[in-house]
């Protein structure tokens, strides 16, 4: 019977078991909840003392002396906890009326715990009341959720306003309302989650329509975990109370308190009392006493009230000129009142020799005082009967879930790491990363050069969703640069805020299929325009070609007003050779290679701009501008520079690069606009740009 009951762990092993246990904590279980929580580090070993049933007890031994004890008969078991080990919350919500509404069992926390409230906020009231069901589907949740995580304590709370209504329909193995309640009332008591019990609370609100007392009376009796646990409550304001004081039990069970305080050295033997609850030395029912020790700096004799604590009753403390700083650990308020309050903390002293508690006025909870949480895992399934109450009751349970998550700290799914790309055949970009934690799926996202930079980005769109593996190849990447990033998602969350800088591949798509120019480039516009592979009078994509002023369809030596033709020597006499010349006797293009080809007009600048990932790129050693088209095709604009007068003078070749349109400016007479590298600008008529040519055939 006491082997059953007990883990019993033989001395010699646990020496050896503690050398490599550093930072973990023995947790003794009573009922299904940690008791204490004693760190390996202070004890020697564990033994049995008592020849009796009756007084027959656990010991924890250090220093030959016993540190803690607890009877046999009142020790679940004896598991080690380690804080280091990821310890998370985890909520699951089923809603029933008529039907089942599930909100999975996921991780609680400070950033998730919107999902909740949101879900809590989407049920919608119906009548029916599936309550046996509803709970029996809840401990199904429960016993088969393979938490990945630790787990020290399951809380089970179900609220109903009435009595069940079908559930036997929606379970045909039980034939009457008391047998489907004595069922799970069974269930409730000897299912195991990682091994731990269900702690199961029920909460109760008559409606008036309950035509029978008694069976709703053994309901919440029964759909507890015992009878301390079943509340039957009178209004919603009572209901919103009792959640409140389940939440803050909650929170003093799953969290547990380290406290430091800082306090000045005082004469050897002086009694100290540190209250946590805002009260007097005298009126405390939540304080921490000891005698200070000025040869060492410590407290010894410490006792606790109110709370329960792992530091023992010898505490060293670290000095700091005149002031002495004690560390209490695994603090827990015995009242399960939520957690201690650093704004409730005071000093008082006691000399030797006095009769009454002095308080250290000097003392700030702020400044003199330091508390750090830490967490133990936990599982809490609500089920909600939403039903009749289920518009009063939504604030009450959101209130419910605020409490608790406000009290653990944010879950971050992390960023993948080690993101690699790989350019495969030339042709395709394989993308390969480590496993991020806590991801469930990731997305590739792609973006393009921004024209404002050669390290600039922009234009990020997710071209890969829902990928469960740690590896995707982009089989259709752009042309040009291709920037790169990998986003993990899970439990509702993503890594968007933790990612690393996106890393960029150069995906060298050829320009032209042949060595025969010009080529008619299909990018994948949406006009279905074509752009040609080379600036008229070029042999080939990378070279310059020829100088034009906008009209005229042949270079020239001087490009000024006292040169241009559509012109009587000034800019202020410009000829009007119309709004927009394509095809016309003045385009360069049409002139030089033969209709259909065209000078571009504004409009289909603007829809290469507008559609296509535009970058600063070296081809052949010159540089240049590349458009890399929505299908994967790419052009290339050398930047050839413009000539004005008799040279190139502020733009010489490689500096600017500069391209007609056939379209006449529209608020000056003299200019005509064109592609301004990443832009469309205006210039003077008469200066000589290039011309690269569209067809749409």
């Amino acid at each position: 019977m006491i082997m059953k009951r007990i883990i019993f762990v033989a001395s010699a092993l646990l020496l050896m078991s503690m050398q490599i246990m550093a930072q973990k904590f023995f947790d003794v279980y009573q009922n299904g909840k940690a008791a204490a929580s004693i760190p390996t580090t202070s004890i020697d070993s564990i033994g049995l003392t008592g020849m009796n049933m009756q007084d027959r007890k656990v010991n924890f031994y250090r220093n030959d002396k016993i540190v803690n004890s607890f009877p046999v008969n009142a020790v679940d078991s004896i598991k080690i906890f380690r804080p280091d080990d990821e310890q998370l919350v985890y909520l699951g919500i089923i809603g029933f009326n008529q039907n089942l509404y599930e909100k999975s069992l996921d991780v609680l926390a400070k950033n998730t715990s919107g999902l909740y409230t949101k879900y809590v906020d989407s049920l919608e009231r119906k009548d029916g009341t599936l309550l046996y069901y509803a709970v029996d589907q809840a401990l199904n949740r429960l016993s088969s959720m393979k938490f990945p995580t630790p787990l020290s304590n399951v809380f089970f709370i179900t609220f109903t306003d009435g009595l069940d209504q079908g559930s036997l329909m929606m379970n045909g193995n039980y034939y009457s309302d008391e047998q489907y309640l004595n069922a799970v009332n069974n269930r409730i008591h000897n299912i195991r989650v990682k091994g731990l019990p269900i702690t199961a609370y029920s909460l109760g609100l008559l409606d008036d329509n309950v035509s029978d007392y008694t069976l709703f009376q053994n309901n919440i009796k029964k759909l507890a975990s015992s009878t301390d646990n079943a509340f039957e409550v009178s209004s919603m304001g009572k209901v919103r109370t009792r959640l409140q004081e389940l939440s803050n039990m909650i929170n003093s069970i799953i969290n547990r308190q380290t406290i430091s305080f800082r306090i000045p050295g005082r004469s050897n033997g002086t009694l100290i009392r540190l209250t946590l609850d805002g009260y007097s030395a005298e009126n405390s029912k939540m304080y921490i006493e000891g005698t200070f020790d000025l040869a060492n700096r410590t407290l010894t004799n410490v006792t606790y009230h109110g709370i329960k604590a792992t530091s023992g009753s010898y505490v060293q403390g670290t000095q700091d000129g005149i002031f002495v700083t004690f560390t209490f650990t695994g603090m827990q308020r015995e009242d399960g009142d939520g957690l201690i309050s650093q704004a409730n903390i005071s000093e008082f002293y006691k000399t030797s020799g006095s009769s009454s508690w002095q308080q250290n006025s000097g003392f700030s909870p702020s400044n003199n005082t330091h508390i750090t949480n830490i967490q133990s895992g936990a599982a809490i399934m609500l089920v909600l009967d939403s039903s009749n109450t289920l518009g009063a009751l939504k604030n009450s349970v959101q209130e419910f879930i605020n409490n608790v998550a406000d009290n653990i700290q944010d879950f971050i799914v992390e960023a993948p790491q080690n993101v690699t790309v790989t350019l495969k055949d030339n042709f395709e970009v394989v993308l390969n990363w480590d496993a991020a934690k806590h991801a469930e799926h990731y997305d590739v996202l792609r973006g393009g050069p921004s024209p404002w930079g050669e390290d600039d980005y922009d234009s990020w769109s997710t071209i890969a969703g829902n990928i469960t593996s740690t590896t995707w190849t982009d089989k259709t990447p752009l042309g040009g640069s291709n920037y790169y990033k990998v986003i993990a998602y899970g439990h509702g969350l993503d890594s968007y805020d933790f990612y690393s800088a996106p890393l960029r591949i150069f995906v060298n798509n050829p320009l032209c299929p042949d060595s025969n120019h010009p080529h008619m480039i299909d990018l994948g516009l949406p006009s279905g325009t074509k752009w040609a592979c080379c600036n008229v009078g070029a042999d080939k994509p990378v070279d310059y070609g020829g100088y034009f002023a906008w009209g005229e369809t042949s270079e020239k030596a001087r490009y000024y007003w006292d040169t241009y033709i559509h012109c009587d020597g000034s800019y202020s006499t410009c000829h009007d050779i119309g709004k927009d010349i394509a095809g016309t006797q003045y385009d360069t293009a049409t002139a030089n290679w033969g209709s259909p080809w065209v000078m571009p007009n504004g409009e289909q600048i603007l829809e290469l701009l507008g559609n296509c990932n535009a970058e600063k790129a070296v081809e052949n050693g010159v540089k240049g501008y590349r458009f890399n088209g929505p299908n994967g095709a790419s052009i290339f604009l050398p930047i050839a520079g413009s000539r004005y007068e008799d040279d190139f003078g502020r733009y010489p070749p490689g500096s600017q690069g500069f391209y007609w349109s056939s379209t006449r400016s529209e608020q000056y007479k003299d200019d005509a606009m064109k592609l301004n590298s990443f832009t469309l600008g205006s210039d003077s008529r008469c200066a000589g740009l290039s011309v690269r040519p569209v067809r749409k055939k």
